[in-house]
């Protein structure tokens, strides 16, 4: 659809956006390379399931899937580093990290004291880590 209250402008690059993810195949793919050993994932869900995701790719990736580092820009994409590889491997890896069940506790690191809120910095860490667990 196109928007007639668009400007000249925001339309051109309404359509440049829509050419560029019928390129990349986005409808169908939703991990692509990126340059190197960099690839861009649109996983397609909700805040809370980006989130676990990111979490999850950040505390498990490295030994699953040889995942160096992983910047979410929340809840678009992640752009994932990898230490090398395909796009075919990482989707695999996606898939098989998607199908195991992680705890709440398995969604933090050892020491960290999730603060989410704005008075966290009053309550105790370890309350703080079993109710983000919780």
């Amino acid at each position: 659809a196109e928007y007639r209250y668009l400007r000249p402008g925001a339309l051109a690059r309404l359509r440049q956006a829509r050419a560029w993810a019928k390129q990349q195949q986005l409808e169908r793919r939703q991990v692509i390379p990126w340059g190197g050993n960099l690839f861009c994932v649109f996983p397609w869900c909700g805040s809370i399931s980006f989130r676990t995701l990111e979490r999850v790719l950040r505390l498990h990736g490295q030994d699953k899937l040889g995942i160096r580092n992983v910047i979410g820009f929340a809840p678009y994409y992640l752009l994932v580093q990898t230490e090398g590889g395909s796009t075919q491997q990482l989707e695999q890896g996606l898939t098989q990290l998607s199908r195991q069940t992680h705890s709440g506790t398995q969604l933090l690191a050892p020491h960290e004291e999730p603060r989410l809120h704005k008075f966290d910095e009053f309550i105790p860490g370890q309350l703080l880590r079993k109710g983000f667990v919780g």
